[in-house]
């Protein structure tokens, strides 16, 4: 069975880790979040992406109709 104290420790570290590794990413991600022109590319790819989506609004438009 595994000691609390080094269950503990083990916790620890591991938010250690987590806290280090969320900092990491956060710094990878800023520079693209930060500028303007970043979105706008977000937006239009998300419109363009998912062809599957194109087709379902009229589909939930003629639901509503009827």
């Amino acid at each position: 069975m595994v000691r609390p104290e080094s269950l503990r420790s083990y916790c620890l570290k591991g938010e250690e880790f987590i806290q280090k590794e969320t900092e990491r990413i956060l710094k990878l991600i800023k520079p693209d979040v930060l500028p303007s022109e970043s979105t706008h590319q977000c937006e239009s790819g998300n419109r363009l992406v998912p062809s599957d989506a194109d087709n379902e609004p009229p589909l939930e438009k003629e639901d509503a109709q009827s």
